[in-house]
């Protein structure tokens, strides 16, 4: 009786850590999907006039912030923190920018990642 006990307990645990990282990386797809959506809305966005608009989500280059991965409802504070990073390239044709954004965050001394890529173009 005890060993099914056990054996039940084990599983229950096993199922809670899975579901646990499960929710962990849909957080982290969010915030990349997020970003994405930040990137594709900044506007105006117009490289090729005099003097050109560019929004400051488009600047040429790499940012990173921390950002809240998950808070405990209960208490209000941070569990995990997750790393969002873009990088912004120019692609060379077209008024076109490339981003890459990568979220990472390190869950029971594992580092994950989520990566997510996007094209934008000019305005007009």
């Amino acid at each position: 009786m005890s060993m099914c006990a056990t054996f039940g307990y084990a599983t229950i645990l096993a199922a809670n850590r899975t579901a646990v990282s499960n929710r962990l990386f849909t957080l982290a797809q969010e915030i990349a999907r997020d970003q994405v959506d930040r990137l594709q809305c900044a506007s105006p966005y117009n490289p090729q006039i005099t003097p050109a608009q560019i929004p400051a989500d488009l600047v040429l280059g790499t940012t990173t912030k921390t950002t809240p991965l998950y808070v405990d409802p209960t208490s209000n504070s941070t569990v995990i923190n997750a790393t969002l990073t873009t990088v912004v390239s120019d692609l060379g044709s077209l008024n076109a920018r490339g981003a890459i954004v990568t979220v990472q965050y390190n869950f029971r001394g594992r580092n994950y990642q989520v990566q997510m890529n996007t094209i934008r173009t000019s305005d007009s």
